[in-house]
């Protein structure tokens, strides 16, 4: 959140959090798949490891979670549950922004969503 807040503001408060959740929730989300591609790519590369590198990765989106409020955005208000699946909204988004981070790779989602296959072969 981001002072002052101002009466207006206080009054439509709840589009303002859930829109801080959903940024949060979505830059968790990339950093998890960047230290996961990172790795995979990394440890393909161990001669212990049989010194091949893989050029595909799949995730299954329920190993990122679904993310719920973080403290620092709600800071009292932690009993309420706020949850959602951005795989489900956002995909469409984090692809962009993995994109931007990792140019010539592909990130496709299965229809179900269960799973991203991160390709960069």
């Amino acid at each position: 959140m981001k002072f002052p807040i101002s009466r207006e503001k206080l009054h439509s408060i709840k589009k303002d959090v859930e829109e801080d959740i959903i940024e949060y929730s979505i830059e968790k989300i990339i950093d998890n798949i960047k230290v996961r591609i990172i790795t995979h790519a990394y440890s393909g590369t161990l001669p212990h490891l049989g010194g091949i590198s893989s050029t595909k990765l799949r995730i299954d989106t329920s190993s990122l979670g679904i993310i719920s409020i973080p403290e620092n955005l709600v800071l009292h208000f932690t009993r309420f549950s706020i949850h959602f699946n951005p795989w489900k909204t956002h995909f469409e988004v984090i692809k962009g922004k993995l994109t931007e981070l990792f140019p010539g790779v592909t990130f496709e989602i299965d229809p179900l969503h269960t799973y991203i296959l991160i390709d960069w072969s």
